[in-house]
């Protein structure tokens, strides 16, 4: 049995949340390959460069891949159209005219997965399998790039959706979305959890000291992008801070700069606003994550928009309960682990930060729920969807 799959996505500079998932659809694949050796495996897109520095961080990939083709060879190109912005446009490009995926120019699988839904094209002889992580890129909320958006259109994600054999969802959310908004049969439409990361890759410095936070803090986790909606988490904090005197809380922001005007727009308000108490860390390594996470009060999380979102599994990992959206995937998640606010009001983000800051008891509840909570997700269920698409 021949199987592609499409790693593009890998090829960025940063380990993000569908690259987090992609890796741990690898390794499910890689656990079924190992039940069934028959199973070649060819791996499309991923630059040389990378691919070997991946498979320094994650051995499996190795044993995973018997073939790797950059995109121009499997498009039978030149290697001047091996340019990945380049490609999704040539791709974007031939989708518009052709209306569909098909090429028979491209090479013939017997299955095929996309475990990111980018344009791209088939063989009409394969069946392919796209993996949708959310629809926000449709929502008509314009908070992604450009080129995103030109990428991560209506258009494309029809043209992917009626061409799979089957639609992989990682909530039922998505499931809904993807339904609704693309107008495709359920019965096409499979919803399967991912779980707790457990994939990471190779940490530099990690003798570097940790860096204690000094008093209690509560701790949130993402992308720094408008999407994630720290604005209104620090318009949150900034309103407890002038609002009620016994609010003492530092508010510890981890992750990395994916929009850097966004990035100087928190900074400009912190600084205009005279925000006491916030406490960036960028690029944080899991492990200190980690113990930031465990050393808090609690998480928050007001995403807009989440297909799945791994910081309230992480939270529940170390026993934290989050205050979250009550809209999109967060509840699926949190279940009653959580305390749920509207994303959009930030005087509602601050009530469910100052309930569960002040009741004590409550916090005490949802906590001794979250490792029940957890153990609703695992990759099982990822492996077994796996088994069934390819027997």
């Amino acid at each position: 049995m021949k199987i592609g799959v499409d790693l593009r996505g890998l090829n960025y500079k940063h380990i993000t949340g569908v690259n987090t998932y992609t890796l741990h659809f690898l390794k499910e694949l890689y656990n079924v390959k190992l039940e069934n050796p028959e199973i070649k495996i060819t791996g499309v897109g991923l630059a040389k460069k990378k691919l070997d520095q991946i498979c320094k961080d994650f051995s499996f990939i190795n044993d995973l891949i018997d073939e790797s083709i950059e995109i121009n060879e499997y498009l039978k190109l030149p290697n001047l159209f091996n340019n990945g912005k380049l490609v999704n446009m040539i791709f974007l490009i031939k989708m518009v005219r052709n209306q569909n995926l098909d090429s028979n120019k491209v090479r013939k699988f017997d299955f095929f997965f996309l475990p990111q839904p980018k344009p791209f094209l088939t063989n009409p002889q394969t069946k392919l399998i796209v993996i949708f992580h959310d629809l926000f890129g449709i929502s008509g909320v314009n908070t992604t790039s450009i080129r995103q958006r030109l990428i991560e259109n209506i258009f494309v994600y029809k043209q992917l959706a009626n061409r799979s054999e089957q639609i992989v969802v990682n909530s039922y959310s998505t499931a809904n979305d993807t339904s609704n908004k693309l107008n495709i049969n359920k019965s096409k439409i499979k919803l399967t959890y991912p779980a707790l990361p457990y994939l990471e890759p190779t940490e530099k410095n990690i003798s570097k000291p940790f860096e204690v936070v000094d008093g209690d803090y509560i701790v949130a986790i993402s992308g720094i992008e408008p999407r994630k909606n720290w604005l209104n988490l620090v318009k949150a904090h900034n309103y407890l801070q002038n609002k009620h005197s016994d609010y003492n809380l530092k508010l510890v922001l981890i992750g990395r700069v994916v929009n850097n005007s966004y990035f100087n727009q928190l900074l400009r308000f912190i600084n205009e606003q005279n925000v006491k108490g916030v406490i960036f860390k960028i690029d944080t390594l899991n492990h200190e994550k980690m113990l930031y996470i465990k050393n808090s009060i609690f998480t928050v999380y007001p995403s807009f928009w989440e297909g799945f979102g791994f910081p309230i599994l992480e939270s529940f990992k170390q026993k934290k309960p989050v205050v979250t959206s009550k809209i999109s995937s967060m509840p699926e998640l949190a279940k009653d682990s959580g305390v749920y606010v509207n994303p959009l009001n930030y005087k509602e983000i601050a009530a469910g930060i100052y309930l569960l800051f002040k009741d004590v008891e409550f916090r005490k509840k949802l906590t001794k729920e979250t490792t029940k909570n957890l153990n609703y997700f695992n990759w099982s269920e990822l492996h077994d969807r796996i088994v069934k698409i390819v027997s």
